[in-house]
């Protein structure tokens, strides 16, 4: 008699009765057998607790109060008939479920609707009926939110690939994408990270990876590649000749090459080193460590060698430097004609005394000119 006056009031769940009656003090084989013996059908308990929690004062999926009526102790096949049978009406609750997604998340028309479907249990005419058409603007700005709720750096047939996954058209990603950052930027980003894990990359080896349309690679426009390389092996170069134009830096290619690699704080790779060391005029530095050097030095010939042993510079460099060191030409002079009889020798013979005597070939040749000294040029 209790069992049906409690059922009176409101649902239960035939364990949620055994517990109201014993509640109510009954002992629990006195409450089990009131549940079992009060004529009452569980699969009628769980439509009504179903319709009192979809009245529509919250909105709820079907999941939802299926996973409620479970937790109100119904069976698995109690909560489905309840769910199945109430009086909700799941066409306008999955209007309303799917306006809370849209209104307080990003979503694709794919997938909301693959979420409403899967999770939330709505039956899929009621999800066309709830979702605006797919070609709808709401879409469009839907990708928008999600571009720039959930852009983090990564490179763009990533994030491509994670647009389109969740469900947005090719389209719509392109769109959304066009306005979160500075594609040009971000291929140089990516440039920068890739070249500190693969110093022996060359040019195309950069840009392949950089335009390549398949994960890893990044799939940037040929132009957005072609940039940033670009911009990776100015950046080498501009960074060389800066280094150079420093006081008192006046260094061979080896040195160049070292400080690009191990100094700079760049991670470049060894085809941009190179090719940066490549443009810079060592002849000219060669020339400012020469007029350093002169001062301790005796001769032409030590300063040559102390420039390509000491300095790493080329013979060709060395030689050039020398050469352009101005008091070496009044040493040679003074050494011209101070030689016994040198009014009387031959512009050859002249040459060969003074080199020697450790002068260059070009201040002797220099000397000779000035001496008056006929003859053929070597």
């Amino acid at each position: 008699m209790e069992a049906k006056e409690l059922l009176k009031k409101m649902w239960y769940s035939r364990i949620g009765l055994v517990t109201a009656l014993k509640g109510e003090g009954f002992s629990d084989s006195a409450a089990t057998y009131g549940a079992a013996n009060c004529g009452a059908s569980w699969d009628d308990e769980a439509v009504r607790a179903a319709n009192y929690f979809g009245d529509g004062s919250v909105v709820r999926s079907p999941n939802e109060i299926r996973n409620l009526l479970i937790n109100a102790d119904f069976t698995s096949s109690e909560a489905d008939y309840g769910v199945a049978n109430c009086s909700v009406d799941w066409a306008i609750m999955a209007k309303k479920v799917a306006q809370n997604y849209i209104d307080y998340g990003a979503w694709s028309y794919m997938g909301l609707g693959n979420r409403m479907f899967n999770d939330d249990g709505f039956a899929s005419a009621d999800i066309t009926g709830a979702l605006p058409a797919s070609d709808s603007t709401v879409w469009d700005l839907e990708a928008l939110e999600y571009a720039g709720d959930n852009y983090d750096g990564e490179t763009y047939k990533a994030f491509y690939n994670e647009m389109t996954g969740f469900g947005f058209s090719d389209a719509q990603t392109v769109s959304a994408m066009a306005t979160i950052t500075d594609w040009y930027l971000a291929a140089v980003s990516a440039c920068e990270a890739y070249m500190s894990s693969n110093y022996y990359s060359d040019y195309y080896d950069l840009f392949n990876y950089l335009s390549g349309e398949s994960v890893p690679n990044c799939g940037y426009s040929d132009d957005q590649a072609y940039t940033a390389v670009d911009y990776w092996y100015q950046m080498a170069k501009n960074e060389a000749t800066d280094h150079l134009a420093l006081p008192y830096v006046n260094e061979s290619r080896d040195d160049v090459v070292y400080y690009l690699k191990n100094v700079s704080g760049y991670s470049f790779t060894d085809d941009m080193i190179n090719s940066a060391a490549d443009c810079q005029d060592y002849y000219q530095e060669a020339c400012e460590e020469a007029s350093y050097v002169y001062d301790h030095v005796m001769d032409y010939t030590t300063l040559v060698d102390i420039l390509v042993n000491t300095y790493g510079f080329t013979y060709s460099e060395a030689e050039y430097g020398a050469d352009t060191v101005d008091s070496w030409y009044d040493d040679c002079y003074y050494d011209a004609i101070a030689i016994p009889g040198y009014e009387g020798m031959t512009r050859d013979a002249l040459i060969t005394a003074l080199t020697g005597m450790g002068h260059s070939y070009i201040h002797a040749d220099r000397v000779c000119d000035a001496l008056g000294k006929t003859g053929p040029k070597g």
